[in-house]
């Protein structure tokens, strides 16, 4: 990958940007979202499945700076949940977002991190599948990057990540407090205008502190990025991960495959994106699993006002370590068809459907899930500072 020379900016004038203090094109814009949500299975229960209406509130800022060597965002918001049916689910949430990237001559400099205070019953939907907790998480996660061009055909690149989740007094539902860090070096040549071979290596260490479990994994990886054509590009790898790790005093030493791909279409009118990932991840129930998971989504537009989209997980989740009489496994799939109508300048309705069905094997039976949203967003128009 190729960087484009920039003026050079310093690590302390990045540190800065969103606190607004570099100079360059700065940016106020305000939303508020307001919506009805529903479904008929909202404790995620085989056999005694009770539906649920809430009204959702959000509102919060986008703050950003633009310049010739920096692009900054900060997003904090406040929403607040309201079940209809039972007070115990109503949540207040806060987000904060914030992305960074600063530009010299050689290298990008990028930082990207959120703080979520959000409910278990919503966050834990794809990470767990625990989804009865009225209670809260803290997760705190941190991306450093820095990318350096060694030539006019090659580049290296550093990544940093830092997760850490605390769960409100969740142990009774299986959950517990958690820290992972990893860390990545990527070397990329390019061997034409439409191909990048890529060689990776990683490190990560997983720390639950409620439960006495831990975990750490080595991997390497091959891959590369391929333009068919202008619209479609593809991207493969593959390589493999070891993991040594320890719950409740048992330790075990896996070894499994790690692989990755993609197939992606644009043009004026549509957008499609199939991938495909194989890795070995950590979770809120102490546990270490081996996933394998399927995202493809689909988006486009009809006339200037409508824009469609449907999205499709699939997840098969298998435990890494049997540390208990049975193998914990998982398959989890979503479907999700949606219409979004622009109103206004300013303001959008957004409607959508999501099917998914769970499977685990502490639970005898699938359990299936129906949810229809209704969202209202408006943005006044953006203010330059």
């Amino acid at each position: 990958m190729k960087l484009t020379p920039r003026p050079k900016c310093t690590l302390a004038t990045l540190l800065l940007v969103p606190f607004g203090t570099v100079y360059g094109a700065q940016s106020f814009q305000p939303f508020v979202e307001t919506g009805i949500e529903t479904t008929d299975n909202i404790n995620s229960s085989v056999d005694d499945k009770q539906s649920d209406t809430a009204v959702n509130l959000g509102v919060g800022f986008t703050l950003s700076n633009l310049s010739e060597s920096v692009e900054a965002k900060i997003v904090p918001r406040l929403g607040y949940h309201k079940s209809q049916d039972d007070s115990d689910r109503d949540s207040f949430n806060q987000d904060l977002t914030v992305f960074a990237k600063s530009f010299s001559d050689r290298s990008i400099l990028g930082f990207k991190a959120k703080i979520n205070n959000e409910s278990i019953r919503r966050s834990e939907i794809t990470d767990t599948g625990i989804t009865t907790a009225d209670k809260h998480r803290v997760l705190v996660n941190m991306s450093p990057s820095w990318q350096y061009r060694l030539s006019e055909v090659s580049d290296v690149q550093v990544t940093y990540n830092f997760t850490g989740v605390d769960y409100d007094n969740a142990e009774q539902f299986g959950l517990y407090d958690y820290n992972d860090q990893s860390a990545a070096l990527t070397g990329t040549r390019n061997y034409s205008e439409n191909l990048d071979v890529w060689l990776g290596t990683g490190y990560s260490r997983y720390k639950s502190f409620s439960r006495d479990s831990s975990a750490a994994t080595s991997s390497g990886s091959l891959g590369f990025d391929y333009a068919i054509s202008e619209k479609i590009k593809a991207g493969l790898s593959a390589g493999g991960q070891v993991t040594d790790s320890t719950i409740e005093g048992k330790k075990t030493t896996n070894t499994a495959a790690k692989s990755t791909g993609y197939l992606s279409y644009t043009d004026e009118l549509v957008r499609v994106l199939t991938s495909y990932t194989k890795a070995v991840r950590p979770s809120g129930t102490g546990e270490v699993f081996d996933d394998n998971e399927v995202k493809f989504s689909v988006s486009g537009r009809a006339f200037d006002t409508f824009r469609w989209g449907l999205d499709v997980y699939y997840l098969k989740r298998t435990q890494l370590d049997n540390n208990s009489p049975e193998t914990l496994t998982r398959e989890y799939y979503s479907l999700q068809p949606r219409i979004d109508w622009k109103i206004s300048l300013n303001s959008s309705l957004v409607l959508s459907y999501r099917h998914s069905m769970d499977k685990q094997t502490q639970f005898l039976g699938d359990i299936p899930k129906n949810e229809v949203f209704i969202d209202y967003v408006f943005k006044p128009q953006e203010k330059y500072l």
